[in-house]
């Protein structure tokens, strides 16, 4: 998990002034997981889950949270049929499918993915191996 590659002291780092920390993007992972797990089960697009530097403030909060949103996510699209998939949801951007907001969360993934890559490297840390 990249998130354990960073000393808990480094989570704070930001590249800038005005950028988000470390945390910051782990955090953000965390919560557009849990409005794409809600938006699948029908509740509807709500960008505010809660989820805060007050709410999970270290590392050990983060790591519990990215676990455990990403298992709800993989449970929750395991358990779609091919016509959940399909239907219509409706979305700051727009109408669309289940299946075209998974792909869109695994775009957004991977860009927040290699920020944090960068500021592993900004900090003298390789980056374990991507999976």
């Amino acid at each position: 998990m990249v998130a354990a590659a960073m000393p808990e002291d480094r989570y704070a780092f930001k590249p800038w002034e005005g950028s988000l920390s470390f945390a910051d993007h782990l955090r953000h992972i965390a919560s557009v997981e849990k409005t794409l797990i809600q938006a699948l089960r029908g509740g509807g697009w709500v960008w505010d889950q809660g989820i805060t530097a007050e709410t999970h403030p270290n590392r050990a909060a983060i790591e519990a949270l990215l676990r455990e949103s990403g298992e709800a996510l993989r449970e929750q699209i395991a358990s779609m049929t091919d016509e959940e998939l399909t239907r219509s949801i409706s979305t700051p951007w727009g109408e669309a499918t289940p299946a075209d907001l998974l792909v869109k969360w695994m775009v957004h993934e991977a860009h927040h993915r290699g920020q944090l890559y960068l500021h592993l490297r900004l900090c003298g840390i390789t980056p374990p191996e991507y999976h």
